[in-house]
């Protein structure tokens, strides 16, 4: 499996959690967001690109993502959303599914 592809178990998931079929920049874009989590830090906006920056506003407006340059919070689903897409999209080998 190539780490962090569009491959079609990617897009079967994220057609289901989210309700449309995600692009490369938003796979490659949930890891970053999920190590800010865990880490507790906010994201740097020198970090992420104008496309990415899109991304997260789209986030924001669907409220599944809140404050990201202080105080980052996530909804209880999206974390879930992206700890499947996580998975599938770059442990899918290292993960007894």
């Amino acid at each position: 499996m190539s780490r962090g592809a569009i491959t079609e178990a990617v897009r079967v998931l994220s057609k289901e959690l989210f309700g449309y079929k995600i692009g490369v920049r938003e796979l490659r874009l949930i890891p970053y967001i999920f190590q800010c989590l865990l880490d507790n830090i906010n994201i740097g906006c020198e970090k992420v690109n104008d496309e990415e920056r899109g991304i997260i506003i789209k986030w924001q407006d669907e409220g599944r993502l809140f404050t990201p340059t202080s105080n980052l919070r996530v909804t209880s689903d999206f974390y879930d959303i992206m700890s499947k897409i996580l998975k599938i999209g770059y442990c899918s080998d290292n993960v007894i599914l």
